[in-house]
């Protein structure tokens, strides 16, 4: 817990990634979630874009506004709260990750300006009033792109360090860092770059996760939704994130059928049109439940009438 608040910045620790990842069942479970108030989506591009979880409460991000994008913010027994993201022509948030009580999303210019100009912008979620404070003083601007986000921390000779994993649409990652003992006041430097290898032309990451085990490393997971005829193929990807050599290898144990690679199956009512249905492509984000289980969640590309479908993976 920081010094200047008393909420939390930091995550669970936890005491197998891989056993964890294992563990996850291969086929999701379906369930909605209502929202408030519709997107008044100026194109049909906008859709559903990232995914995070603060406890019970859902917090997702979607690009249906001209001007700004929005966040849908509540909890399953409640419909979900509309609200903009703070900056005028920046109106495509992307894929989220929460640390604590706080919450991280890349927010893009979209059209034309799309992949050229961003902001990965930190929220404090106050549960009294069911909403998302904007810290202004932490924003990072980059002059590309920034899909999904990631954030973790991590210790080294009692330094607590923060990193943050930000996907771009070439395959490729770039890591900050800071070594600060509290989220809001930390100043990031970028440290490396690291590409990642692809199966077929797409299914670059939309979303990013970053975890941190009981010895202090750091993994990163990569929600790909891979385009297979006309729906998409849902994988989670596992890496180790090795700071000091710099590089993103995935992992050689097996946490499916194959090394650092496993294949997800949702299930959704989209049927005459799978692509639209539950996938990574959409809102995807993990949840770190306790330090031996995690939750995985996907969402299905936009709100049907006043509700969405949502799958969640978890151990039973």
């Amino acid at each position: 817990m920081s010094d200047e608040n008393a909420f939390k910045d930091k995550n669970i620790r936890l005491n197998d990634v891989v056993k964890c990842f294992q563990d996850l069942p291969t086929n999701g479970e379906l369930f909605t979630l209502k929202v408030e108030e519709l997107p008044k989506m100026p194109f049909e591009p906008c859709h559903i874009q990232g995914f995070t979880k603060i406890k019970d409460t859902f917090i997702l991000s979607h690009s249906g506004h001209l001007s700004r994008g929005l966040f849908y913010i509540g909890k399953e027994d409640q419909k979900l709260v509309m609200s903009k993201t703070p900056y005028e022509n920046f109106n495509h948030p992307g894929g989220m990750q929460c640390i604590g009580d706080y919450f991280l999303c890349g927010i893009e210019k979209g059209g034309d300006q799309s992949g050229k100009d961003s902001y990965i912008s930190l929220f404090l979620f106050d549960s009294m009033t069911n909403s998302a404070k904007h810290i202004n003083k932490f924003d990072i601007h980059r002059d590309k792109g920034s899909m999904g986000v990631g954030i973790t921390n991590y210790i080294v000779k009692n330094e607590n360090y923060y990193l943050i994993a930000v996907s771009v649409n070439n395959f490729s990652i770039d890591f900050y860092r800071a070594k600060s003992e509290i989220l809001e006041s930390a100043k990031f430097e970028k440290i490396f770059t690291s590409s990642y290898k692809h199966w077929g032309d797409d299914g670059a990451y939309q979303s990013i996760a970053l975890l941190t085990d009981k010895t202090e490393k750091v993994y990163m997971v990569g929600f790909r939704a891979q385009p297979s005829s006309l729906t998409y193929e849902d994988w989670l990807d596992l890496y180790h994130v090795d700071i000091d050599k710099k590089e993103l290898n995935l992992v050689k144990q097996k946490i499916g059928n194959e090394e650092g690679r496993k294949h997800l199956y949702t299930k959704h009512s989209h049927n005459l049109m799978p692509s639209i249905g539950v996938h990574f492509r959409y809102g995807a984000g993990i949840q770190i439940f306790s330090e031996d289980k995690i939750k995985i969640y996907a969402t299905e590309r936009n709100i049907q009438s006043d509700k969405m479908e949502v799958n969640v993976f978890k151990k039973k």
